[in-house]
């Protein structure tokens, strides 16, 4: 296998997987992650586990990925130590939200408003 075959292979694995989060998580993970970027500084799981809960938290690495990937909504720029005992020490990402994130996330949050009026 080629590395971007490896590459194809691992973003359709990921997409796949990604239907695991759910409607609840994203929504809880998108309020954090626009409370994170107004704070102005990088963000990361570090700081998603202080504000969401654990369930949640399990399903992030899928939610960062599906907006680095699929939305463009972050740019990953770095790494740090996980604060996660349960990790031993593994890097974890950090990102910071784009412009065009920022507009994605809040029509995002629009439309489970507007479905949830509908229902």
């Amino acid at each position: 296998m080629t590395p971007a075959e490896a590459r194809a292979r691992a973003r359709r694995e990921l997409a796949a997987l990604a239907t695991s989060v759910t409607r609840w998580d994203e929504a809880v993970l998108d309020q954090a992650v626009l409370h994170l970027a107004d704070l102005g500084a990088p963000f990361g799981m570090n700081d998603i586990r202080q504000l969401v809960p654990e369930d949640a938290c399990h399903r992030a690495g899928l939610y960062f990925q599906a907006l680095v990937h699929t939305a463009g909504a972050v740019h990953h720029i770095g790494y740090v130590t996980s604060v996660n005992p349960r990790a031993k020490g593994k890097p974890v990402g950090t990102y910071l939200l784009t412009p065009a994130g920022r507009d994605y996330l809040l029509a995002r949050r629009g439309d489970r408003r507007t479905a949830g009026r509908a229902a």
